[in-house]
């Protein structure tokens, strides 16, 4: 037996020798794990591995293990074709037989994406980071102006942005937890947990570690808020590979990616459905959808429950649609229309608020109320809306009126951002409940007294000066008439504002600043403001619509590829931080060229490019 086991030995040597292969390459069993070795996976790949493999509890290391191994096979198998090395090849030999490694990258960088999704998933099952203090602060404070505030759903934090850097503070203490500073945009929202972040880089959004920092996973989005935490398993986003647009659900548990073919390509918010266990509900401007994700089996499959038209007098983008404390009923707020969906049935209401002209629905602690934020005659208003008693209760104090209002979901109380301030209340001051159509009358009848007082002021100004033969013009027209109004009735408004575009120190010339329009389901109108002087540069995809654009800043600035869309110098005002008393002047001058609110708006101090539309 140990003669036969020599002579084996011997021929294996001389094997060896007589075909240049290494004992490594002959070790290898399968032509699969040959290939790989000859192209090796990434340092991204492994370090996810490892990662990963130290954050899944012990029970769950055999499966993910024979999971990744049935990966590596189908990274061998699909980039070798139809070429299967013999046993006596040799890792050159594969080399020089496969060629470019391209295809191995593209796999490496497929596989480190699922490890990531897995990642996200193992962090998301832990429990809170930081538990919600049993007494909670009076006050959150950050290093800069608050352009953004997003609260953990459970766990007690806060992630502020701020113009140098994202703040995670924690609400037991009010310390920063970590400062993760500003480079392009950032904004992002906290995790139910308040153990990831995110940060939109680029064309993409990073999902990182709050603790660390650590960069986990990146999602192909375009911009934080197409990204949706759903609950502790699962995201909704809005997938920009291959350069459409197309809603998915990441099933994290798993690290599958869930196309849904089912639903409306234009879908834009998607919230849990209130009533069942991994069912969502997906809107866009057109219908409701809701669908169910099946765990089940060997991979999560989406299923369509149910399905209904939607009024499209809504807007149900993050910043105009709240969802009420109670997760059952999604709010609209879009010009002098609010809308309600009803997440249960799908059914919609939609009520008239002219001529009070809404820009926002924020919800409140109590889920029949919201916070209606407009102009009307009387100028701009707060108000909490009552949608069982229908009933709109006027918020009191200058500082009040000018805050913006968020929940604070882990605490049940009401955070009101000021400049760079967060204050805590229970409940917002308010004067007592006026009927809707009360209101409304008030309302008409206020708008009808200043036309009155326009009218005779025109006619004496007339009679101080016959010669003139024509009423003094005012530099804008009324609210929301003419031409833009009619353009803008069902056109989306997107607003991008800079301090200034990227330029030399001291210099004062014009700055180029590019803004990519995506196709759309309804034209967009664009606002553009600045402080300094901009050269802003226009693109559009194929199927991009642009119906005006709004040129707004202190100093002069241009627009160029406008196209067929009309370009109107609006007036002086510029903004780079939603909720600054600036923005709120360039919304308002918005408000009187087209008689609505700016849907979505995108600022830097310094920019270079922006994408718009999709």
């Amino acid at each position: 037996m140990a003669s036969l086991a020599r002579i084996w030995g011997t021929v294996c040597l001389a094997a060896i020798a007589l075909s240049g292969c290494d004992l490594k390459s002959l070790l290898l069993f399968s032509p699969e794990d040959k290939i790989n070795a000859a192209f090796p996976i990434s340092e991204t790949v492994h370090a996810g591995k490892t990662a990963l493999t130290a954050a899944l509890p012990e029970s769950a290391h055999g499966q993910f293990e024979a999971q990744y191994e049935a990966r590596l096979r189908l990274r061998a198998l699909g980039c070798a074709k139809d070429y299967a090395p013999s046993f006596f090849a040799s890792l050159d030999d594969i080399r020089q037989k496969l060629g470019s490694p391209s295809c191995f990258i593209a796999a490496d960088n497929e596989l480190a994406s699922w490890i990531g999704f897995r990642r996200i998933g193992a962090i998301l099952a832990h429990g809170d980071l930081v538990p919600a203090p049993t007494q909670a602060p009076e006050f959150v404070v950050a290093s800069g102006s608050i352009a953004n505030a997003s609260f953990a759903r459970s766990a007690g934090m806060v992630l502020l942005d701020t113009p140098k850097a994202a703040e995670i503070i924690g609400l037991n203490n009010s310390k920063q937890i970590i400062s993760y500073p500003r480079t392009s945009t950032i904004g992002g929202w906290l995790s139910p947990n308040g153990r990831l972040f995110t940060v939109s880089e680029g064309n993409s959004v990073e999902v990182r570690e709050v603790v660390s920092g650590n960069l986990i996973g990146k999602l192909p989005v375009r911009a934080n808020y197409d990204l949706q935490w759903l609950d502790a398993r699962t995201a909704f986003y809005l997938d920009q590979e291959g350069g459409n647009t197309k809603p998915v659900l990441i099933d994290f548990t798993s690290g599958k990616k869930i196309a849904l073919p089912m639903v409306s390509a234009s879908v834009r918010r998607a919230v849990p459905a209130p009533d069942a266990d991994n069912q969502y509900i997906l809107i866009s401007d057109q219908s409701a959808s809701r669908i169910e994700l099946v765990r089940g089996g060997m991979e999560p499959e989406a299923k369509l429950m149910a399905e209904k038209q939607v009024r499209t007098d809504g807007s149900w983008t993050l910043n105009r649609a709240a969802l009420t404390s109670d997760g059952k009923t999604l709010t609209a707020a879009q010009g002098a229309r609010l809308t309600l969906l009803s997440l249960g049935s799908l059914d919609t209401e939609s009520i008239s608020l002219a001529p009070f002209n809404a820009y926002s629905a924020q919800p409140t602690t109590d889920p029949d109320s919201i916070v209606l934020g407009g102009f009307h005659a009387g100028g701009q208003k707060q108000f909490v809306y009552s949608i069982t008693q229908k009933t709109l209760s006027e918020i009191d104090g200058g500082t009040m009126q000018s805050a913006r209002i968020l929940v604070v979901p882990s605490l049940n109380k009401l955070g009101m951002i000021k400049d760079t301030k967060i204050t805590l209340v229970d409940k917002l001051p308010t004067q007592p409940a006026v009927p809707m159509a009360q209101f409304i009358a008030a309302a008409l009848e206020l708008a009808n007294q200043q036309k009155l007082e326009a009218f005779e002021q025109q006619q004496r100004a007339l009679s101080s000066h016959p010669q003139a033969g024509t009423p003094p013009t005012t530099t804008y027209p009324a609210q929301g008439t003419g031409q833009i109004a009619s353009l803008a009735q069902n056109a989306r408004i997107e607003g991008v504002g800079v301090y200034q575009g990227v330029r030399r120190p001291g210099a004062r010339e014009a700055s180029n600043i590019s803004v990519r329009v995506r196709r759309s389901s309804r034209p967009i109108i664009l606002v553009l403001s600045s402080y300094e002087p901009v050269r802003w540069n226009i693109s559009y995809e194929p199927g991009a619509q642009v119906s005006a654009v709004l040129l707004s800043g202190y100093h002069a600035s241009q627009v160029n590829g406008a196209g067929a869309a009309r370009v109107i110098s609006s007036g002086g005002a510029y903004a780079y931080k939603q909720g600054s008393s600036e923005y709120n002047e360039l919304n308002r001058n918005t408000m009187r060229w087209t008689g609505k609110g700016i849907d979505l708006f995108q600022g830097r101090y310094e920019g270079a490019s922006f994408e718009v539309g999709g």
